[in-house]
């Protein structure tokens, strides 16, 4: 049987591998690629933003053993018509291992960090998602957005 707990400092280390995991996968990045310097920045993040509440993660277990987790980030952009309260939250990190994937873990995971977003007052959540995931977003009522564009700085 699956359980589900919020994930603590306790959890850094667990809650490091299954991010470098999902991103390996959603990357397609090789298994030899180092990620020391990835792990140290993962592990500031965690401890910083899990402290302060703007970061909460929530981790399935079955048996003793992790097999999913999900995570979600909250932070504030200038109000507008559609977001008076500026309030957002980014879902991130929502990863099931390959073993147990299409079991409800997604979904189940994915409840839990929409009741958070929504005992917060936060009314728009947005996440970015794999070929994989969309499905499940779709089934939960996201809707894909086409004006959305990226730059990455030097």
């Amino acid at each position: 049987m699956v359980v589900t707990r919020l994930a603590t400092l306790d959890d850094l280390d667990s809650l490091i591998d299954l991010r470098i995991e999902f991103l390996r996968e959603a990357e397609q990045v090789r298994l030899d690629r180092d990620d020391g310097e990835l792990q140290e920045t993962l592990r500031g993040y965690f401890k910083k933003h899990l402290a302060d509440g703007t970061f909460i993660a929530w981790l399935a277990f079955e048996g003793g053993d992790i097999v999913g987790t999900s995570g979600i980030c909250f932070y504030s952009v200038p109000p507008t018509f559609g977001n008076p309260s500026g309030e957002v939250a980014y879902i991130m990190n929502m990863y099931t291992k390959p073993r147990w994937r299409r079991s409800g873990i997604g979904q189940s995971l994915l409840s839990k960090l929409l009741e958070e977003a929504s005992a917060r007052g936060v009314r728009k959540v947005l996440l970015d998602t794999t070929d994989i995931g969309r499905s499940l977003y779709a089934k939960n009522g996201f809707l894909a957005r086409d004006n959305e564009m990226l730059r990455m700085l030097d």
